[in-house]
């Protein structure tokens, strides 16, 4: 079931409608780069393809391509999606995707690797220092000579 969550929770955001599928990054961060797909269904070649956010064209393209932010900020966060012109045989037709809503979070924000690596370094700490501190005891009765065997009453 954990495992099932983390697929759910990991897989890109998408939305489709038409045949047209707009893929996305499922949680963008501060700084995140964040790269848009416009996904054509099989036998539909894409002609031209544009990108929108919140009802506003942001670029049209003659050729197949992604759309992209470098450096994501918070005013990126916003309501995207495609629109293609392709063909299908000797039919040419326009579509749309759904909108994929992006929330683009703060720099204090939880990224979940980021807490996962502190919480591996805080663990890795305390047990380097578990081990230096069971190292100095050895070392140090080792060197006064005692020993819990010869040490009987």
């Amino acid at each position: 079931m954990l495992l099932w969550s983390l697929l759910v929770v990991l897989a890109p955001a998408s939305a489709q409608a038409d045949g047209l599928t707009l893929l996305a990054p499922p949680s963008v961060f501060e700084g995140d780069r964040i790269v848009l797909t416009c996904q054509e269904e099989k036998n539909w070649k894409i002609e031209t393809v544009t990108y929108y956010k919140d009802g506003k064209k942001l670029l049209s393209l003659e050729k197949f391509s992604d759309f992209s932010v470098q450096s994501a900020i918070l005013s990126d966060s916003g309501s995207y999606y495609c629109t293609a012109t392709g063909r299908r045989l000797l039919w040419t037709s326009k579509k749309t995707s759904q909108i994929v809503n992006i929330k683009v979070q703060g720099a204090n924000g939880c990224r979940r690797d980021l807490v996962i690596a502190r919480a591996l370094g805080g663990l890795f700490g305390i047990l380097a220092l578990t081990g230096g501190v069971v190292l100095f005891y050895h070392w140090s009765h080792k060197i006064s000579g005692e020993s819990s065997a010869t040490n009987i009453p």
